[in-house]
């Protein structure tokens, strides 16, 4: 499945069957006012978290009650729905974080789920079980959007966002205490534009023996270009 949320349209997200690409079928739509610029399902499948990102407004719906009905301004934050049954999907949880409309989830080899939020770099640990977000850790710079991915090379899992212009690597091998490894900021010799803030993808495979990491500015930013970086090894 795939979910597709639509940033400065009509809020609601779409959960679409991709079992066959060339025929992609939409199985439900959730009921949200608000924009979500990230959506993303958790590893097992069962919960779809969207970033949210709107002005406070009314009260929250409780848990079973209709949610986010359209017209409903609610507080910055994320909501969270039980997609176990992709065709009902439940809203579980709204958590007023304040920050923005990006998210990364990253569910670790000991099955335990954390979601990390753009600007205010607070990582939380997803508990399905109340549901619930506990803030376990809180770490800056993370400037609009987060990546995390296996290092090619030393296997490490490493999250990738924004730092300022540029993009900062954390080891994010215990998101519970990341350490920083390296900041990356565009100099005067690369050509105008030239950034790493907005977004952030690596390539999974090695490229001529190098690990490939793709960063880019935004495209509202006058002349702003995307840069490849590369290296063997971390650093």
């Amino acid at each position: 499945y795939a979910c597709v949320a639509q940033f400065a349209g009509t809020g609601s997200i779409a959960i679409v069957d991709i079992s066959d690409p060339a025929d992609p079928v939409v199985v439900s739509q959730t009921i949200d006012a608000q924009v979500n610029g990230d959506c993303q399902f958790t590893a097992d499948g069962n919960y779809l978290f969207a970033g949210a990102y709107i002005g406070a407004g009314p009260t929250i719906p409780g848990v079973g009650d209709t949610p986010l009905g359209i017209g409903s301004l609610q507080s910055n934050g994320l909501n969270v729905w039980d997609v176990s049954d992709k065709a009902n999907p439940v809203h579980v949880l709204h958590s007023p974080t304040g920050t923005y409309h990006t998210l990364m989830l990253h569910t670790t080899p000991q099955n335990e789920t954390f979601l990390v939020q753009a600007y205010s770099g607070d990582i939380y640990l997803w508990n399905p079980a109340v549901p619930s977000l506990e803030v376990v850790n809180t770490v800056t710079p993370m400037d609009h959007d987060m990546w995390v991915a296996r290092h090619p090379i030393t296997n490490m899992t490493l999250l990738y966002s924004g730092a300022d212009s540029g993009f900062v690597i954390y080891d994010f091998t215990d998101p519970r205490n990341l350490v920083e490894l390296g900041i990356w900021t565009p100099d005067d010799s690369l050509p105008a534009g030239s950034a790493g803030w907005h977004r952030q993808a690596t390539v999974d495979q090695l490229v001529d023996g190098k690990a490939i990491v793709v960063v880019a500015g935004e495209a509202c930013d006058a002349g702003s270009r995307s840069r490849c970086s590369s290296g063997s090894e971390r650093s």
